[in-house]
């Protein structure tokens, strides 16, 4: 097992499939729409009570959680206690819709699986939106 510093600027979704198409959804809006669901409310703004978490703590959560389920698919293992979840952004294109989302991720990850890390991970990135700057993984050894 290896220990690496990591940089990854990822387009966290998930895929849901409804009707019989398959469609994406950033998964903090997915984890907002649920603790929405839960709260028996259907917006946002509705929420007034100090039991509302904040921004970043909904981002951190379904962002690690998101991570954490890829890495074990790819060959490595996240350090929670290192891992760094900044920068959500949402890119609108032309009609102001949003396009995408994407979110910084940094830390100490572990190889446990290195063929399956260098290629999967590191060759082909992790997520979508590839296009778009998103799944590059960059790695260097802990000293």
């Amino acid at each position: 097992m290896v220990d690496c510093w990591f940089d990854l600027r990822a387009n966290p979704v998930v895929t849901h499939e409804a009707e019989g198409k398959k469609k994406r959804h950033d998964v903090v809006m997915q984890e907002k729409k649920k603790l929405l669901h839960e709260q028996g409310i259907t917006s946002w703004d509705q929420w007034r009570d100090e039991s509302k978490p904040r921004q970043y703590e909904i981002v951190r959560t379904a962002c690690t959680r998101w991570l954490s389920a890829r890495a074990q698919q790819l060959g490595f293992q996240v350090g929670e206690d290192s891992l760094s979840v900044d920068g959500y952004t949402q890119h609108r294109g032309k009609g102001q819709t949003i396009r995408f989302s994407t979110v910084d991720f940094s830390g100490v990850l572990t190889v446990a699986e290195p063929s399956m890390f260098i290629e999967q991970a590191l060759m082909s990135g992790i997520g979508h939106a590839k296009a778009f700057g998103c799944g590059l993984l960059l790695v260097r050894r802990v000293e």
